[in-house]
Order: structure tokens, then sequence, then C-alpha cells
């Protein structure tokens, strides 16, 4: 076979060299693949011919037998027959028929048969796999463009197996000659574009995206939501590409989209609620505007839970400081009780500092008082003074569950509850807002994954109302987490007070929320806040000292707290000097309060009242007989003992004074304050002209004396 070639097989053109680089270079279905394997076609056909007459020249089978395996062996003749037999398969099975008719020739053309074949299969798979990763760079230079026009950061891939594009997302798959196959996913693109994680309870959420008409549409989702086909299908109503019929796919889609660029999709610490991001305070302070952090403290953003922007917005600046300062240095720095509500807004996020437990501030009085005016005051130093649209002032119109929802997305932040009248008909619900409001905590509830993240919270509650707010509740603890102010806000109903109630609606209105934001940036630096605790020691300690029972003693700690604020509002904050003595009402308030809260105490003292206003009711002390029956026997002399109550009069009379007549009947009893023998709460004594002698209720002479100085 010396001399022979396949260089010299009689196709002209292009080098076999040049149209085997063509060949595996090349789009298969290009113009230039197309040539490639037509020319390197001609070249195998032409090498068989070559062969088959060369074959005729050979004397011995040794001789044809090394012919045919030269060829065999030979990748670039190889190369041109597997072309030839894609697209001339006739013309070599003839010319291979020809060659097995030579003596020596039959084995080895077999064998080079099947090696053609071989080749040949391998040819289609590397034809079939270059046509698909020209599709998918195709698609991938798409998706670049679309990535970008997202804000993507750059390396942001398309997952493998599918093709994202303007006119949607597609899940690409290719017959075994390389012909993709579409399935349409979505009509429109959606992707991921963010992670975050909140750091209050680390759960995830995902930031989706998806292109509408002419821009692009995002949306904060719980990341088991994404997850979830039967919840992402939600999105449609925010015109996502999305519905019942394909969300199992964008599921599948998307969740490949974010294991494909784990590494590289921007990641956030996030926050849904305000205020103090952490129990030590170290990682700031969140308003909707911005946060309020330290240098080195983790940086987080808000993401708000859905619907919690009515809860956000109004907490926003409008106007000047200075426009805000004249209006409270001009109407409010002589007013005691809209400065204490100022105080007490401002000093809600010092509990956290402080480690104080939350109380409530409430101011009741008549209507058209200017309670709401004052609490508008309070609610000024953080936002909208206003109980329409995005306003900060709420009203006792809410739910249990509402106000627990809204006191833990505002967990520093004070509460602002206007008129308690709203709630009239549920009286039980204040008295156990009066409990779950300071004590920081709502209640658990189940769910269908289990039981809910408990609400917690920590801060101070402005209230207003025509009736004390501890009117709602006959628990003397309430009274330790209460100061209650009573009166008018703004004075007397005259013309010049009305006038100035209306001067501060419209000046707030314009001028808001700047002074909350100066208290908590200089609270967020640690040097501050030690500074503070400091503060807050020495007015607690003066608190102490003034307390003259156990509940002034707990109310000592929050008029510290409020005292404290007052200190920094002056101060260091730049309000003038205050021009009433605001904190000495909140005292006396206190005081006051402290007294009430003893409730066995003041349930003595209200029935002394009776009696003297009904003495001649009691047999002893009669002029006759009562029409009304007896109330029961106090004997008419300097040296009475004690006053026996029928016990039917002393339960009907507490219960007109809402109190728990059991519960006080019970205290008398503990404390030593009824006749007998400590054991049981009546003894027998004689009443009426027949001589009877019913068994009534006793109180010492002491006692009743002594109710009253407490």
């Amino acid at each position: 076979m010396s001399g022979f070639d396949i260089s010299d097989a009689g196709v002209k053109g292009t080098s076999l060299d040049d149209l085997m680089d063509a060949a595996r270079t090349s789009s298969p279905v290009s113009i230039e693949g197309l040539a490639a394997q037509s020319r390197l076609a001609d070249r195998g056909v032409a090498l068989l011919e070559k062969l088959r007459d060369h074959l005729f020249t050979l004397d011995s089978k040794t001789k044809r037998t090394q012919a045919v395996t030269k060829v065999m062996k030979d990748d670039a003749s190889v190369f041109a027959l597997a072309s030839a037999w894609k697209t001339r398969n006739g013309d070599v099975e003839g010319l291979i028929a020809e060659i097995l008719n030579h003596q020596g020739a039959a084995v080895p053309a077999r064998k080079l048969l099947a090696v053609v074949k071989r080749r040949h299969s391998s040819m289609e798979r590397d034809a079939a796999r270059r046509i698909q990763q020209r599709t998918l760079d195709e698609g991938d230079e798409s998706f670049k463009r679309l990535a970008r026009s997202l804000g993507l950061p750059p390396g942001i891939e398309c997952p493998a197996g599918y093709d994202i594009s303007r006119n949607g997302i597609d899940l690409l798959t290719f017959d075994r000659e390389g012909n993709e196959i579409r399935k349409p996913v979505a009509l429109a693109p959606i992707v991921i574009a963010k992670r975050t994680c909140d750091v209050t309870d680390g759960t995830m959420q995902l930031e989706v995206a998806w292109h509408t008409r002419d821009s692009w549409r995002k949306e904060m989702v719980a990341k088991d939501k994404v997850k979830d086909s039967r919840s992402l299908v939600k999105l449609s109503r925010l015109d996502a590409p999305v519905d019942s019929t394909n969300s199992a796919e964008v599921v599948r889609f998307l969740s490949a989209f974010e294991q494909a660029n784990i590494e590289r999709l921007p990641e956030e610490s996030v926050t849904w609620r305000l205020g103090w991001q952490s129990a030590s305070c170290k990682e700031g302070f969140m308003l909707p505007e911005r946060p309020h952090q330290p240098h080195g403290a983790l940086r987080l953003s808000l993401s708000l839970r859905p619907n919690y922007d009515q809860y956000a917005n109004g907490f926003r600046k409008k106007g000047s400081f200075q426009g805000w300062k004249e209006i409270i240095e001009k109407h409010v720095l002589h007013r005691p009780i809209p400065l204490l509500m100022l105080y007490a807004s401002l000093a809600s996020p010092l509990l956290h500092v402080l480690r104080n437990p939350g109380f409530i501030l409430d101011v009741s009085g008549e209507t058209s008082g200017g309670k709401s005016s004052a609490l508008r005051v309070g609610a000024s130093v953080w936002g909208l003074p206003d109980d329409m649209d995005d306003g900060i002032i709420k009203t006792w119109e809410l739910t249990d569950t509402a106000m627990e929802r809204m006191a833990g997305f505002f967990n520093s932040l004070p509460f602002f509850l206007d008129d308690t009248k709203h709630a009239v008909r549920d009286r039980a619900k204040i008295a156990r807002a009066m409990y779950a409001l300071p004590s920081g905590r709502g209640k658990s509830r189940g769910s269908i994954d289990g039981v809910r993240e408990e609400q917690t919270w920590r801060l101070i509650t402005l209230s207003t109302g025509e009736a004390a707010i501890t009117s709602f509740s006959e628990d003397a603890g309430a009274r330790a987490r209460c100061i209650c102010l009573r009166g008018a806000p703004f004075g007397e109903q005259t013309e010049a007070n009305a006038w100035a109630t209306r001067e501060v609606r419209r000046g707030l209105m314009e001028n808001y929320g700047h002074l909350g934001p100066i208290l908590v940036g200089m609270l967020a630096e640690s040097q501050n806040a030690l500074g503070v605790k400091r503060l807050y020691l020495q007015h607690e300690a003066y608190y102490r000292g003034l307390a003259t029972d156990a509940v002034s003693g707990r109310l000592g700690e929050h008029m510290a707290v409020l005292a404290t604020a007052a200190d920094l509002a002056h101060d260091q904050l730049g309000l003038s000097p205050a021009r009433c003595d605001a904190l000495g009402m909140a005292w006396n308030a206190c005081l006051r309060g402290g007294k009430e809260a003893d409730r066995p105490r003041s349930a003595v003292s209200d029935l002394f009242g009776f009696a003297v206003a009904n003495e001649h009711d009691f047999w002893g002390r009669h002029k006759g007989n009562p029409s009304r029956g007896w109330n029961g026997t106090w004997r008419n002399d300097d040296d009475w003992e004690y006053i026996a109550f029928l016990k039917d009069v002393v339960i009907g009379q507490l219960k007109s004074w809402g109190y728990d007549h059991a519960g006080v009947i019970d205290s008398w009893r503990r404390r030593g304050w009824l006749m007998g023998d400590g054991k049981s709460t009546m003894i027998q004594v004689r009443m009426g002209p027949s001589g009877s002698r019913p068994r009534c209720i006793a109180i010492k002479r002491e006692v009743l004396e002594g109710a009253d100085e407490g």
C-alpha cells in the first residue's frame, strides 16, 4: 500500500486538517459546519473508492489485510468515513460490500465498518452537545441582559436545563439529534433577587422579582411560601406570572435558581419590627426612615411583614424640629398634663436601656377637655399625631389580637390609645390590656404549624378616657402599672384655652417626628446609655425615699423613668426648662394610686362613709324602724368598738361600687380587721326591738377611722 494516503483521495480544496477542525468546532447546523461535513463525506467516499481500486493491485491476502487495517487505524480516515456514513450511507455500504469480495480483506473490512459506525455515533453525540451548548449560550446571554436590567450582581446564572428571556421561562430538553424541546414554565421571567434573614426569629425571606410590561416588580415572600405552590400562586394578585396551572413548575424553577446562585445572591440581615433590636440594645434602634446603629453593629434593614406598613408609615418626619419646638414652648411647657405626655412618649425607648417594665400613663376627664390634644403632643415626638390615615394614634376599638400585634411591632416605641369609651361595652378588654401591655408579653396562640411565636415588647402606653383606666378593673395590681392623671390638660374651657388647643393641633400636624429620633441616635452610643442609667438610679433612689406603700414604691420606678426623660429633654435635647411642676403632679397621682390600689382598705373607707350617711338605719342610732330595714348595729356612744353590718348589706354595697366582695371580705378577715376569732367573718349581734341576733360582719372602730389615713 506504499504511496496510498487519504490526502490523495481525489477531492481538491481545503486541507483535511482544516476540514476536521471546522467540523469539530463549528455548529453542526451552521453553514461552515455543514460545508465541512459535506467535504469530509466526499473525502470519505473517495477514500473507499481508492482503497477498492488499490486492492486489485495487491497479490496476497496479507497485503490486502494490511491495506484495510491501515485505513482503520488512521484517525483522519475514520473521521472522514464517519462523515460519509452520515450523509452518503448508501455509497459507503456499496463500496464496503465490494471490498468484502477481496480475499484477506473481508474480516478487516467488517471491523472497519464497525469502527466507522462507532465514530459516527460519537460524532453525533458531540454534535448534539454543541447544538445544546449553543442554544444554552444564546439563552445565557439573554438572561445576562435581563439580570443586568434587574440589578443582579455579576455571575448570577440561569439554572441548568432552563432558558430565561423576556418572553418567559422554558424548561429545555434535547432529542438524540440535539434538537431542542421547550416546555413553557412561565409566560414572563420570574427570579429570586435577594435573600434575607430576620435577626428577631431567624426566618428566611426571598425577594421574588418578575417582569411586567416594561419594568420589574419585587415582593418579599417568606421562604416557606416560595417553596409551596398553593402559597406562591397568591402572587398572581400582584400580576406575577404564576397560576394554578404552572405554580408547581415555577416552585421547582425558583428552587433551582436559588440553589444555583446560593453563593452569589445578595443576603441581608433584616428585622420585621421597630425599636431596639437586641436585649442589650447593641444592634441599634430601628425606625422606618432609617436605623440608628452604633459603629460595628450588624447592618440591619427593615423588612415589614404583610400589611404592617399601615402601622409603620406614621413614624416619619414633617416640618422642622424648630417649628415643633416653638409650639411646645408656647403651649405645653407650662401645662403639666401635655408635658407629662411628652415625657412619657420620649421615655418609652429608655425602658430597654434600663431593663424596666412598661407602664400606662392615663389621662381622664370630661369630654372636650383637651385629652386627645395632649395625646397628640406625645405622639408628635415620633410621628404623625393623628388617629386617621397613617397616624400613630389608635383607638381602644382595637381587638386584643390587633393590640398585641401592634405592641409587638412597636416593640420599644410608645403605644398611643385614645378614648376608652370606644371599648366601654367590653370593659374586660381594657382590664386585660392593663395587664398585657405593661407585662410586655402576648398570649400563646395555636396555628396550623403549631404554637405561634409569642409577641414581646417593652413600651409605655399613653391612654385617654372620660373615666380613669383603673376604673375598668378591680385588680389592685393594675394600679401599680398605671399613673392616672385627672383633669383638663389645657385648663378650664375658656376661649383662650380652646384657641390654644386648636393651635397645638394645627401646629403639630405640620411639625412632628423630630425629637424621638434625636434621642435614640444619642442612646445608640453605649457611653450615652451608661449616663442615662446613672441618671435614672439617682431619680429612682429619690422616689423610693418618698414612697408611702408598696404600690407607690413600684410607681416610683415609673416616675424615675419619666424624670430621666425630662432631664434628657431639657438638658440634652434642646427643650427650654419646664414652667410647671409636671413631675410633682404625676407623683401626687402615684400616691393617690397607692391608696386606691389597696382595695380592701378603700372598701372599708367607702363602707364607713355609707354608715355615716345612713346612721339612723343602724340599731343603736335609730329613730324608729327604718322603712328599708336595718343595715346593722352601731352603738350610740363615744365608746363604740365596731359597726356590725348585715352580710347582704355589705355584699350589695361592695358590688354596687365595683369591688370583688368575696376577696375584700376575706382580706379583712386575714388582716384581723373583723371582730371575732379570726376564723369566721361574722359574729352574732343584737338588732331590733325583738332582740333578734343575726350574724353580721363587724368591722373594728380603729380600722374604720384609719381607712382614709392609709
